[in-house]
C-alpha cells in the first residue's frame, strides 16, 4: 500500500536503550507541530509493570490518548503498520544493524533517528533517512515535524555493496571484539 495514515511508528522495542522515553518526550512536542490527529504506535512485547509505568508517564505529559501500545503483534501486522505510517521514529541509543530501519525503507516509510554509528554506517546517505545528534530531542522533534509534513518525501531503498553474509561476519567480529575487552 502507498496510502499513509496519521500514524507514526516507534521503531524499536519499548526499552530505554531503544529511546522510548526520548520518543515519548519528542512525541508530545511533535503533536503540537503537526496540528493533526496522529497516534504514535509502539509495538513489541513489554512487561506489565513497565507498560504501566510508560502509560503513567504518558498520562503525566498528557499524551495518553495519542500513544497506542499494541504489545506483541504478528510480523505481518507490524509490517502493515510500518507501511501505513507517515514515518518511523527511531531514537535508539544502541544498535548494530537495524532491521527496523531496513524494513521501513523497503516499505517506503521515512525514518528520523539518532545519529549513532550503526545507523550512520548503513543508512546515513539515503533519501528518507534523517539522523540527528543523539539525545537532541529538539532536533528529533523538528525533523520529525518536517518529515510528517512533507507529502512528497522520497525514500531510497538501501543498496548494500557487500553480501549479506559478509555484513553478518563483520557484525560477529565486532561483537566478539567487544566481548573480549
Amino acid at each position: 500500500t502507498r496510502k499513509k495514515e496519521n500514524i507514526v511508528i516507534f521503531g524499536g522495542r519499548p526499552a530505554p536503550e531503544k529511546g522510548i522515553i526520548d520518543a515519548l518526550l519528542s512525541w508530545k512536542k511533535i503533536l503540537r507541530g503537526v496540528n493533526r490527529d496522529y497516534k504514535l504506535v509502539v509495538t513489541g512485547d513489554i512487561q506489565p509493570n513497565i507498560l504501566a509505568e510508560l502509560k503513567s508517564f504518558c498520562q503525566r505529559i498528557n499524551i495518553e490518548d495519542k500513544v497506542l501500545f499494541t504489545g506483541f503483534i504478528p510480523r505481518e501486522e507490524r509490517l502493515s503498520l510500518v507501511t501505513k505510517a507517515k514515518m518511523m521514529l527511531y531514537p535508539s541509543h544502541a544498535d548494530s544493524f537495524s532491521y527496523a530501519v531496513l524494513e521501513a525503507l523497503n516499505l517506503n516509510t521515512p525514518v528520523v533517528a539518532y545519529d549513532i554509528p550503526a545507523l550512520r554506517l548503513y543508512y546515513s546517505n539515503l533519501e528518507g533517512v534523517t539522523l540527528v545528534r543523539e539525545s537532541d530531542i529538539e532536533a528529533l522533534t523538528q525533523k520529525s515535524i518536517e518529515t510528517i509534513s512533507n507529502e512528497n518525501i522520497k525514500v531510497e531503498k538501501p543498496k548494500f555493496i557487500k553480501r549479506w553474509d559478509d555484513i553478518m561476519d563483520e557484525e560477529t567480529k565486532i561483537i566478539r571484539f567487544c566481548l573480549t575487552k
